[in-house]
């Protein structure tokens, strides 16, 4: 549960809320607590629906979340900011990407019209 539903649920303003949380140590502790013990429930009833399901996805996806650098998708971009351009080359390349696709096209298309013509 978010800290706003947990404030509406104890008719607490988020702004008391947090006040409180900055002014009160012993407070702030409960709130961490009860943040953490809560943190455990969840995982220990996901932990339960994947022993329940029998797959091994759900086991995959939590040593992915919890191990992100061993188990995690990787994800590495390389990028290179040395050349500036303003585009126009890369549209000039994809414009006569299209023009040959286009007179591909064409040229099989005639080329099936004459060899229907043949028939």
């Amino acid at each position: 549960m978010s800290i706003g539903a947990s404030c509406s649920q104890a008719s607490v303003g988020r702004t008391t809320h947090y006040d409180w949380y900055e002014k009160y140590a012993d407070y702030a502790e409960e709130v961490d607590a009860a943040i953490g013990f809560s943190e455990a429930v969840m995982l220990a009833k996901l932990d339960r629906c994947i022993d329940d399901k029998m797959d091994w996805r759900g086991w995959a996806w939590r040593l992915s979340k919890r191990f992100p650098d061993l188990y995690g998708d990787l994800k590495q971009i390389e990028m290179n900011v040395s050349n500036k351009s303003d585009g126009s080359e890369e549209v000039l390349s994809m414009m006569k990407q299209l023009e040959a696709q286009v007179q591909n096209k064409e040229s099989l298309v005639h080329n099936s019209g004459e060899n229907s013509e043949e028939d």
